[in-house]
């Protein structure tokens, strides 16, 4: 920050929260700008501070691609993590699809987007995506079953995303493949938490689905 232009700079982050606690109320109200006196031996030159800001500016961050009969995200991509090493910023950003077209899709507009800004990209992990199946026996009779057991409807969607699904679908693309879970609420938080009782459910209907699978 410039001599001078310390309160400047707090005023303006001070309307930067206000402006994200507006937008995000109701969803992420916690949310807290704050900044604390640095030093810093070296700074980015004003170009390529640009080139930075404008990627950060456009770089493709949320839901890409939407599927109007499924209702469902079919492919999204989120900025997960920026750092700076020496005079180098690595920019992560993870992308998601249940499609794999759709998934390379996204990968090439950040291909593009980097060459325009002249960036470099490189790939370090990819998992394969596992596309919804229209027709499915053992959706089907795990439906069955469900409500054999339990009455009620048993409730299914699609999904976004691969999940360790898509692995295995890479690798026997014939298989029929389902995904069932307990309740659970605030995944990948630390306010995570799995309801016991449902859990005693799911493990009493995927013995009933099994045995009904082996009994042919």
């Amino acid at each position: 920050v410039p001599a001078g232009k310390q309160a400047a700079v707090e005023a303006l982050l001070r309307g930067c929260e206000a402006e994200f606690k507006a937008e995000l109320k109701g969803i992420d109200e916690g949310v807290e700008v704050c900044a604390s006196p640095a030093e810093a031996s070296a700074c980015m030159d004003a170009a390529s501070a640009k080139r930075l800001v404008d990627y950060l500016n456009l770089c493709p961050n949320g839901v890409q691609l939407y599927h109007l009969a499924l209702k469902i995200t079919v492919a999204s991509v989120n900025m997960a993590v920026i750092k700076t090493e020496g005079d180098v910023v690595h920019i992560c950003s993870s992308i998601r699809s249940s499609e794999e077209s759709l998934k390379w899709e996204v990968r090439d507009r950040l291909q593009l987007l980097a060459d325009l800004c002249g960036f470099a990209m490189t790939e370090s992990f990819e998992y394969p995506s596992w596309a919804y199946d229209w027709v499915s026996p053992l959706r089907d009779l795990a439906k069955a079953v469900y409500e054999e057991l339990f009455g009620g409807t048993f409730v299914t969607k699609p999904v976004h995303g691969g999940l360790e699904c898509g692995v295995f679908k890479r690798k026997w693309p014939q298989a029929d493949i389902i995904a069932i879970g307990p309740s659970a609420s605030g995944a990948h938080s630390p306010d995570e938490t799995l309801d016991i009782p449902s859990y005693a459910r799911t493990y009493e209907f995927v013995r009933a689905l099994v045995s009904r699978m082996c009994a042919g």
